[in-house]
């Protein structure tokens, strides 16, 4: 049976990043980020997410994506045939949804199915990592989520609103590692180690509606935070106009292009395409 959601819908995918910061007071047993993630994500897990029992089985890694099954049984009742009168019966499946990370030095990204039986990609995937979190040896990272969004819609909506944007405000997680903006890292690296942030917030404002959102500091911050290390939310007045939880990356697949979970060569495949740039 494949993979399959509602009727009349296309599975979807929605892009994560996961930033990982050291937890300064636990006991190191010296992994790398990607040493614990392919620990967490390669061997199988049961978590709670919105008070339901999630499962989480991994699909044998293969190198640099790895990923496997989220999955939560159901207990639905429903009419039996004729021949029993119609009798109200308990039946019982799993709906499954598809997780794949790839583990490149540089930032750790993860493709997470959108499936209306399972839940919410992001709620699933932090619950995933707090519950892993919390067992033995695995808790030196602390895991920050923040979906990927689109640098492009952000630069229109700030042209259509020229004139209205009264806030513009950017909460950053701890960077992976330094990269191009290397001006924003450095501040968010500084005040997470300095300060033990969690978060980094930066918030412009202009009341009468004049804000420019222009200029190195905020395509600095608009290209991090677009890339997963942070949140923007920008507003006119009361109206957000702008938000990148709500304007993230998703990519459809055709439910036929999905592979069995026991196909574990097709699935890898999958992965691989799943994972592309």
């Amino acid at each position: 049976m494949l993979v399959r959601q509602m009727w009349g819908t296309m599975p979807t995918f929605e892009y994560l990043r996961i930033s990982l910061a050291k937890q300064p007071d636990l006991f190191d047993p010296g992994l790398s980020r990607q040493e614990f993630l392919r620990k967490v994500f390669s061997r199988r897990w049961d978590f709670t997410y919105r008070r339901r029992v999630y499962t989480y089985d991994p699909i044998p890694d293969s190198g640099e994506y790895i990923g496997g099954v989220i999955g939560r049984e159901i207990a639905e009742l429903r009419n039996d045939g004729p021949d029993t009168h119609w009798k109200v019966i308990e039946q019982r499946h799993w709906p499954i949804a598809y997780l794949s990370l790839d583990l490149a030095e540089k930032e750790q990204i993860a493709a997470v199915q959108n499936h209306q039986r399972i839940g919410s990609p992001y709620g699933l995937l932090r619950s995933l990592l707090e519950h892993a979190a919390r067992a033995e040896g695995l808790g030196s990272w602390k895991s920050s989520i923040e979906y990927i969004s689109s640098a492009s819609d952000f630069w229109v909506a700030a042209k259509n609103y020229a004139g209205r944007i009264t806030s513009l405000s950017f909460v950053f997680v701890p960077p992976n590692m330094l990269g191009a903006k290397e001006a924003i890292d450095d501040l968010v690296k500084a005040a997470s180690e300095e300060t033990l942030s969690e978060e980094t917030e930066l918030k412009l404002k202009n009341a009468d509606g004049n804000l420019v959102p222009s200029g190195s500091l905020v395509e600095a911050s608009v290209a991090t935070a677009a890339a997963g290390g942070g949140e923007i939310t920008m507003r006119a007045g009361k109206k957000v106009i702008f938000s990148s939880s709500a304007n993230r990356r998703t990519k459809e697949i055709d439910s036929e292009e999905i592979p069995k979970p026991s196909s574990i060569e097709q699935v890898r495949d999958f992965f691989k395409r799943l994972m592309a740039k």
